[in-house]
């Protein structure tokens, strides 16, 4: 949608494929504007980190604490070098 919006910026071969993934997404799923982003259920970018009842960092701070395998306790946090774990992780 992005890339169609902006047809002046892109090449115009892009802006047709864009306008073909559209025009099939519309068709296949209703209005893209009306397909809701996945948060917290499986494969969504909050599932396991957090829930829709941690409302307030504080509440998600303890709860990562309490993590066994916390990546947030004191210390580890302000640790140079190699953390353990690969960004995006």
């Amino acid at each position: 949608m992005c890339i169609a919006s902006r047809a002046t910026r892109w090449p115009g071969t892009l802006i047709e494929e864009a306008d073909k993934l559209l025009k099939s997404w519309t068709i296949r799923y209703g209005a893209i504007e009306d397909v809701g982003i996945t948060l917290y259920e499986e494969g969504g970018r909050l599932h396991g980190i957090s829930s829709a009842e941690d409302l307030s960092q504080e509440v998600l701070a303890i709860k990562w604490l309490r993590a066994p395998d916390s990546k947030t306790r004191t210390g580890f946090t302000y640790r140079h070098g190699d953390l353990g774990f690969k960004p995006g992780e």
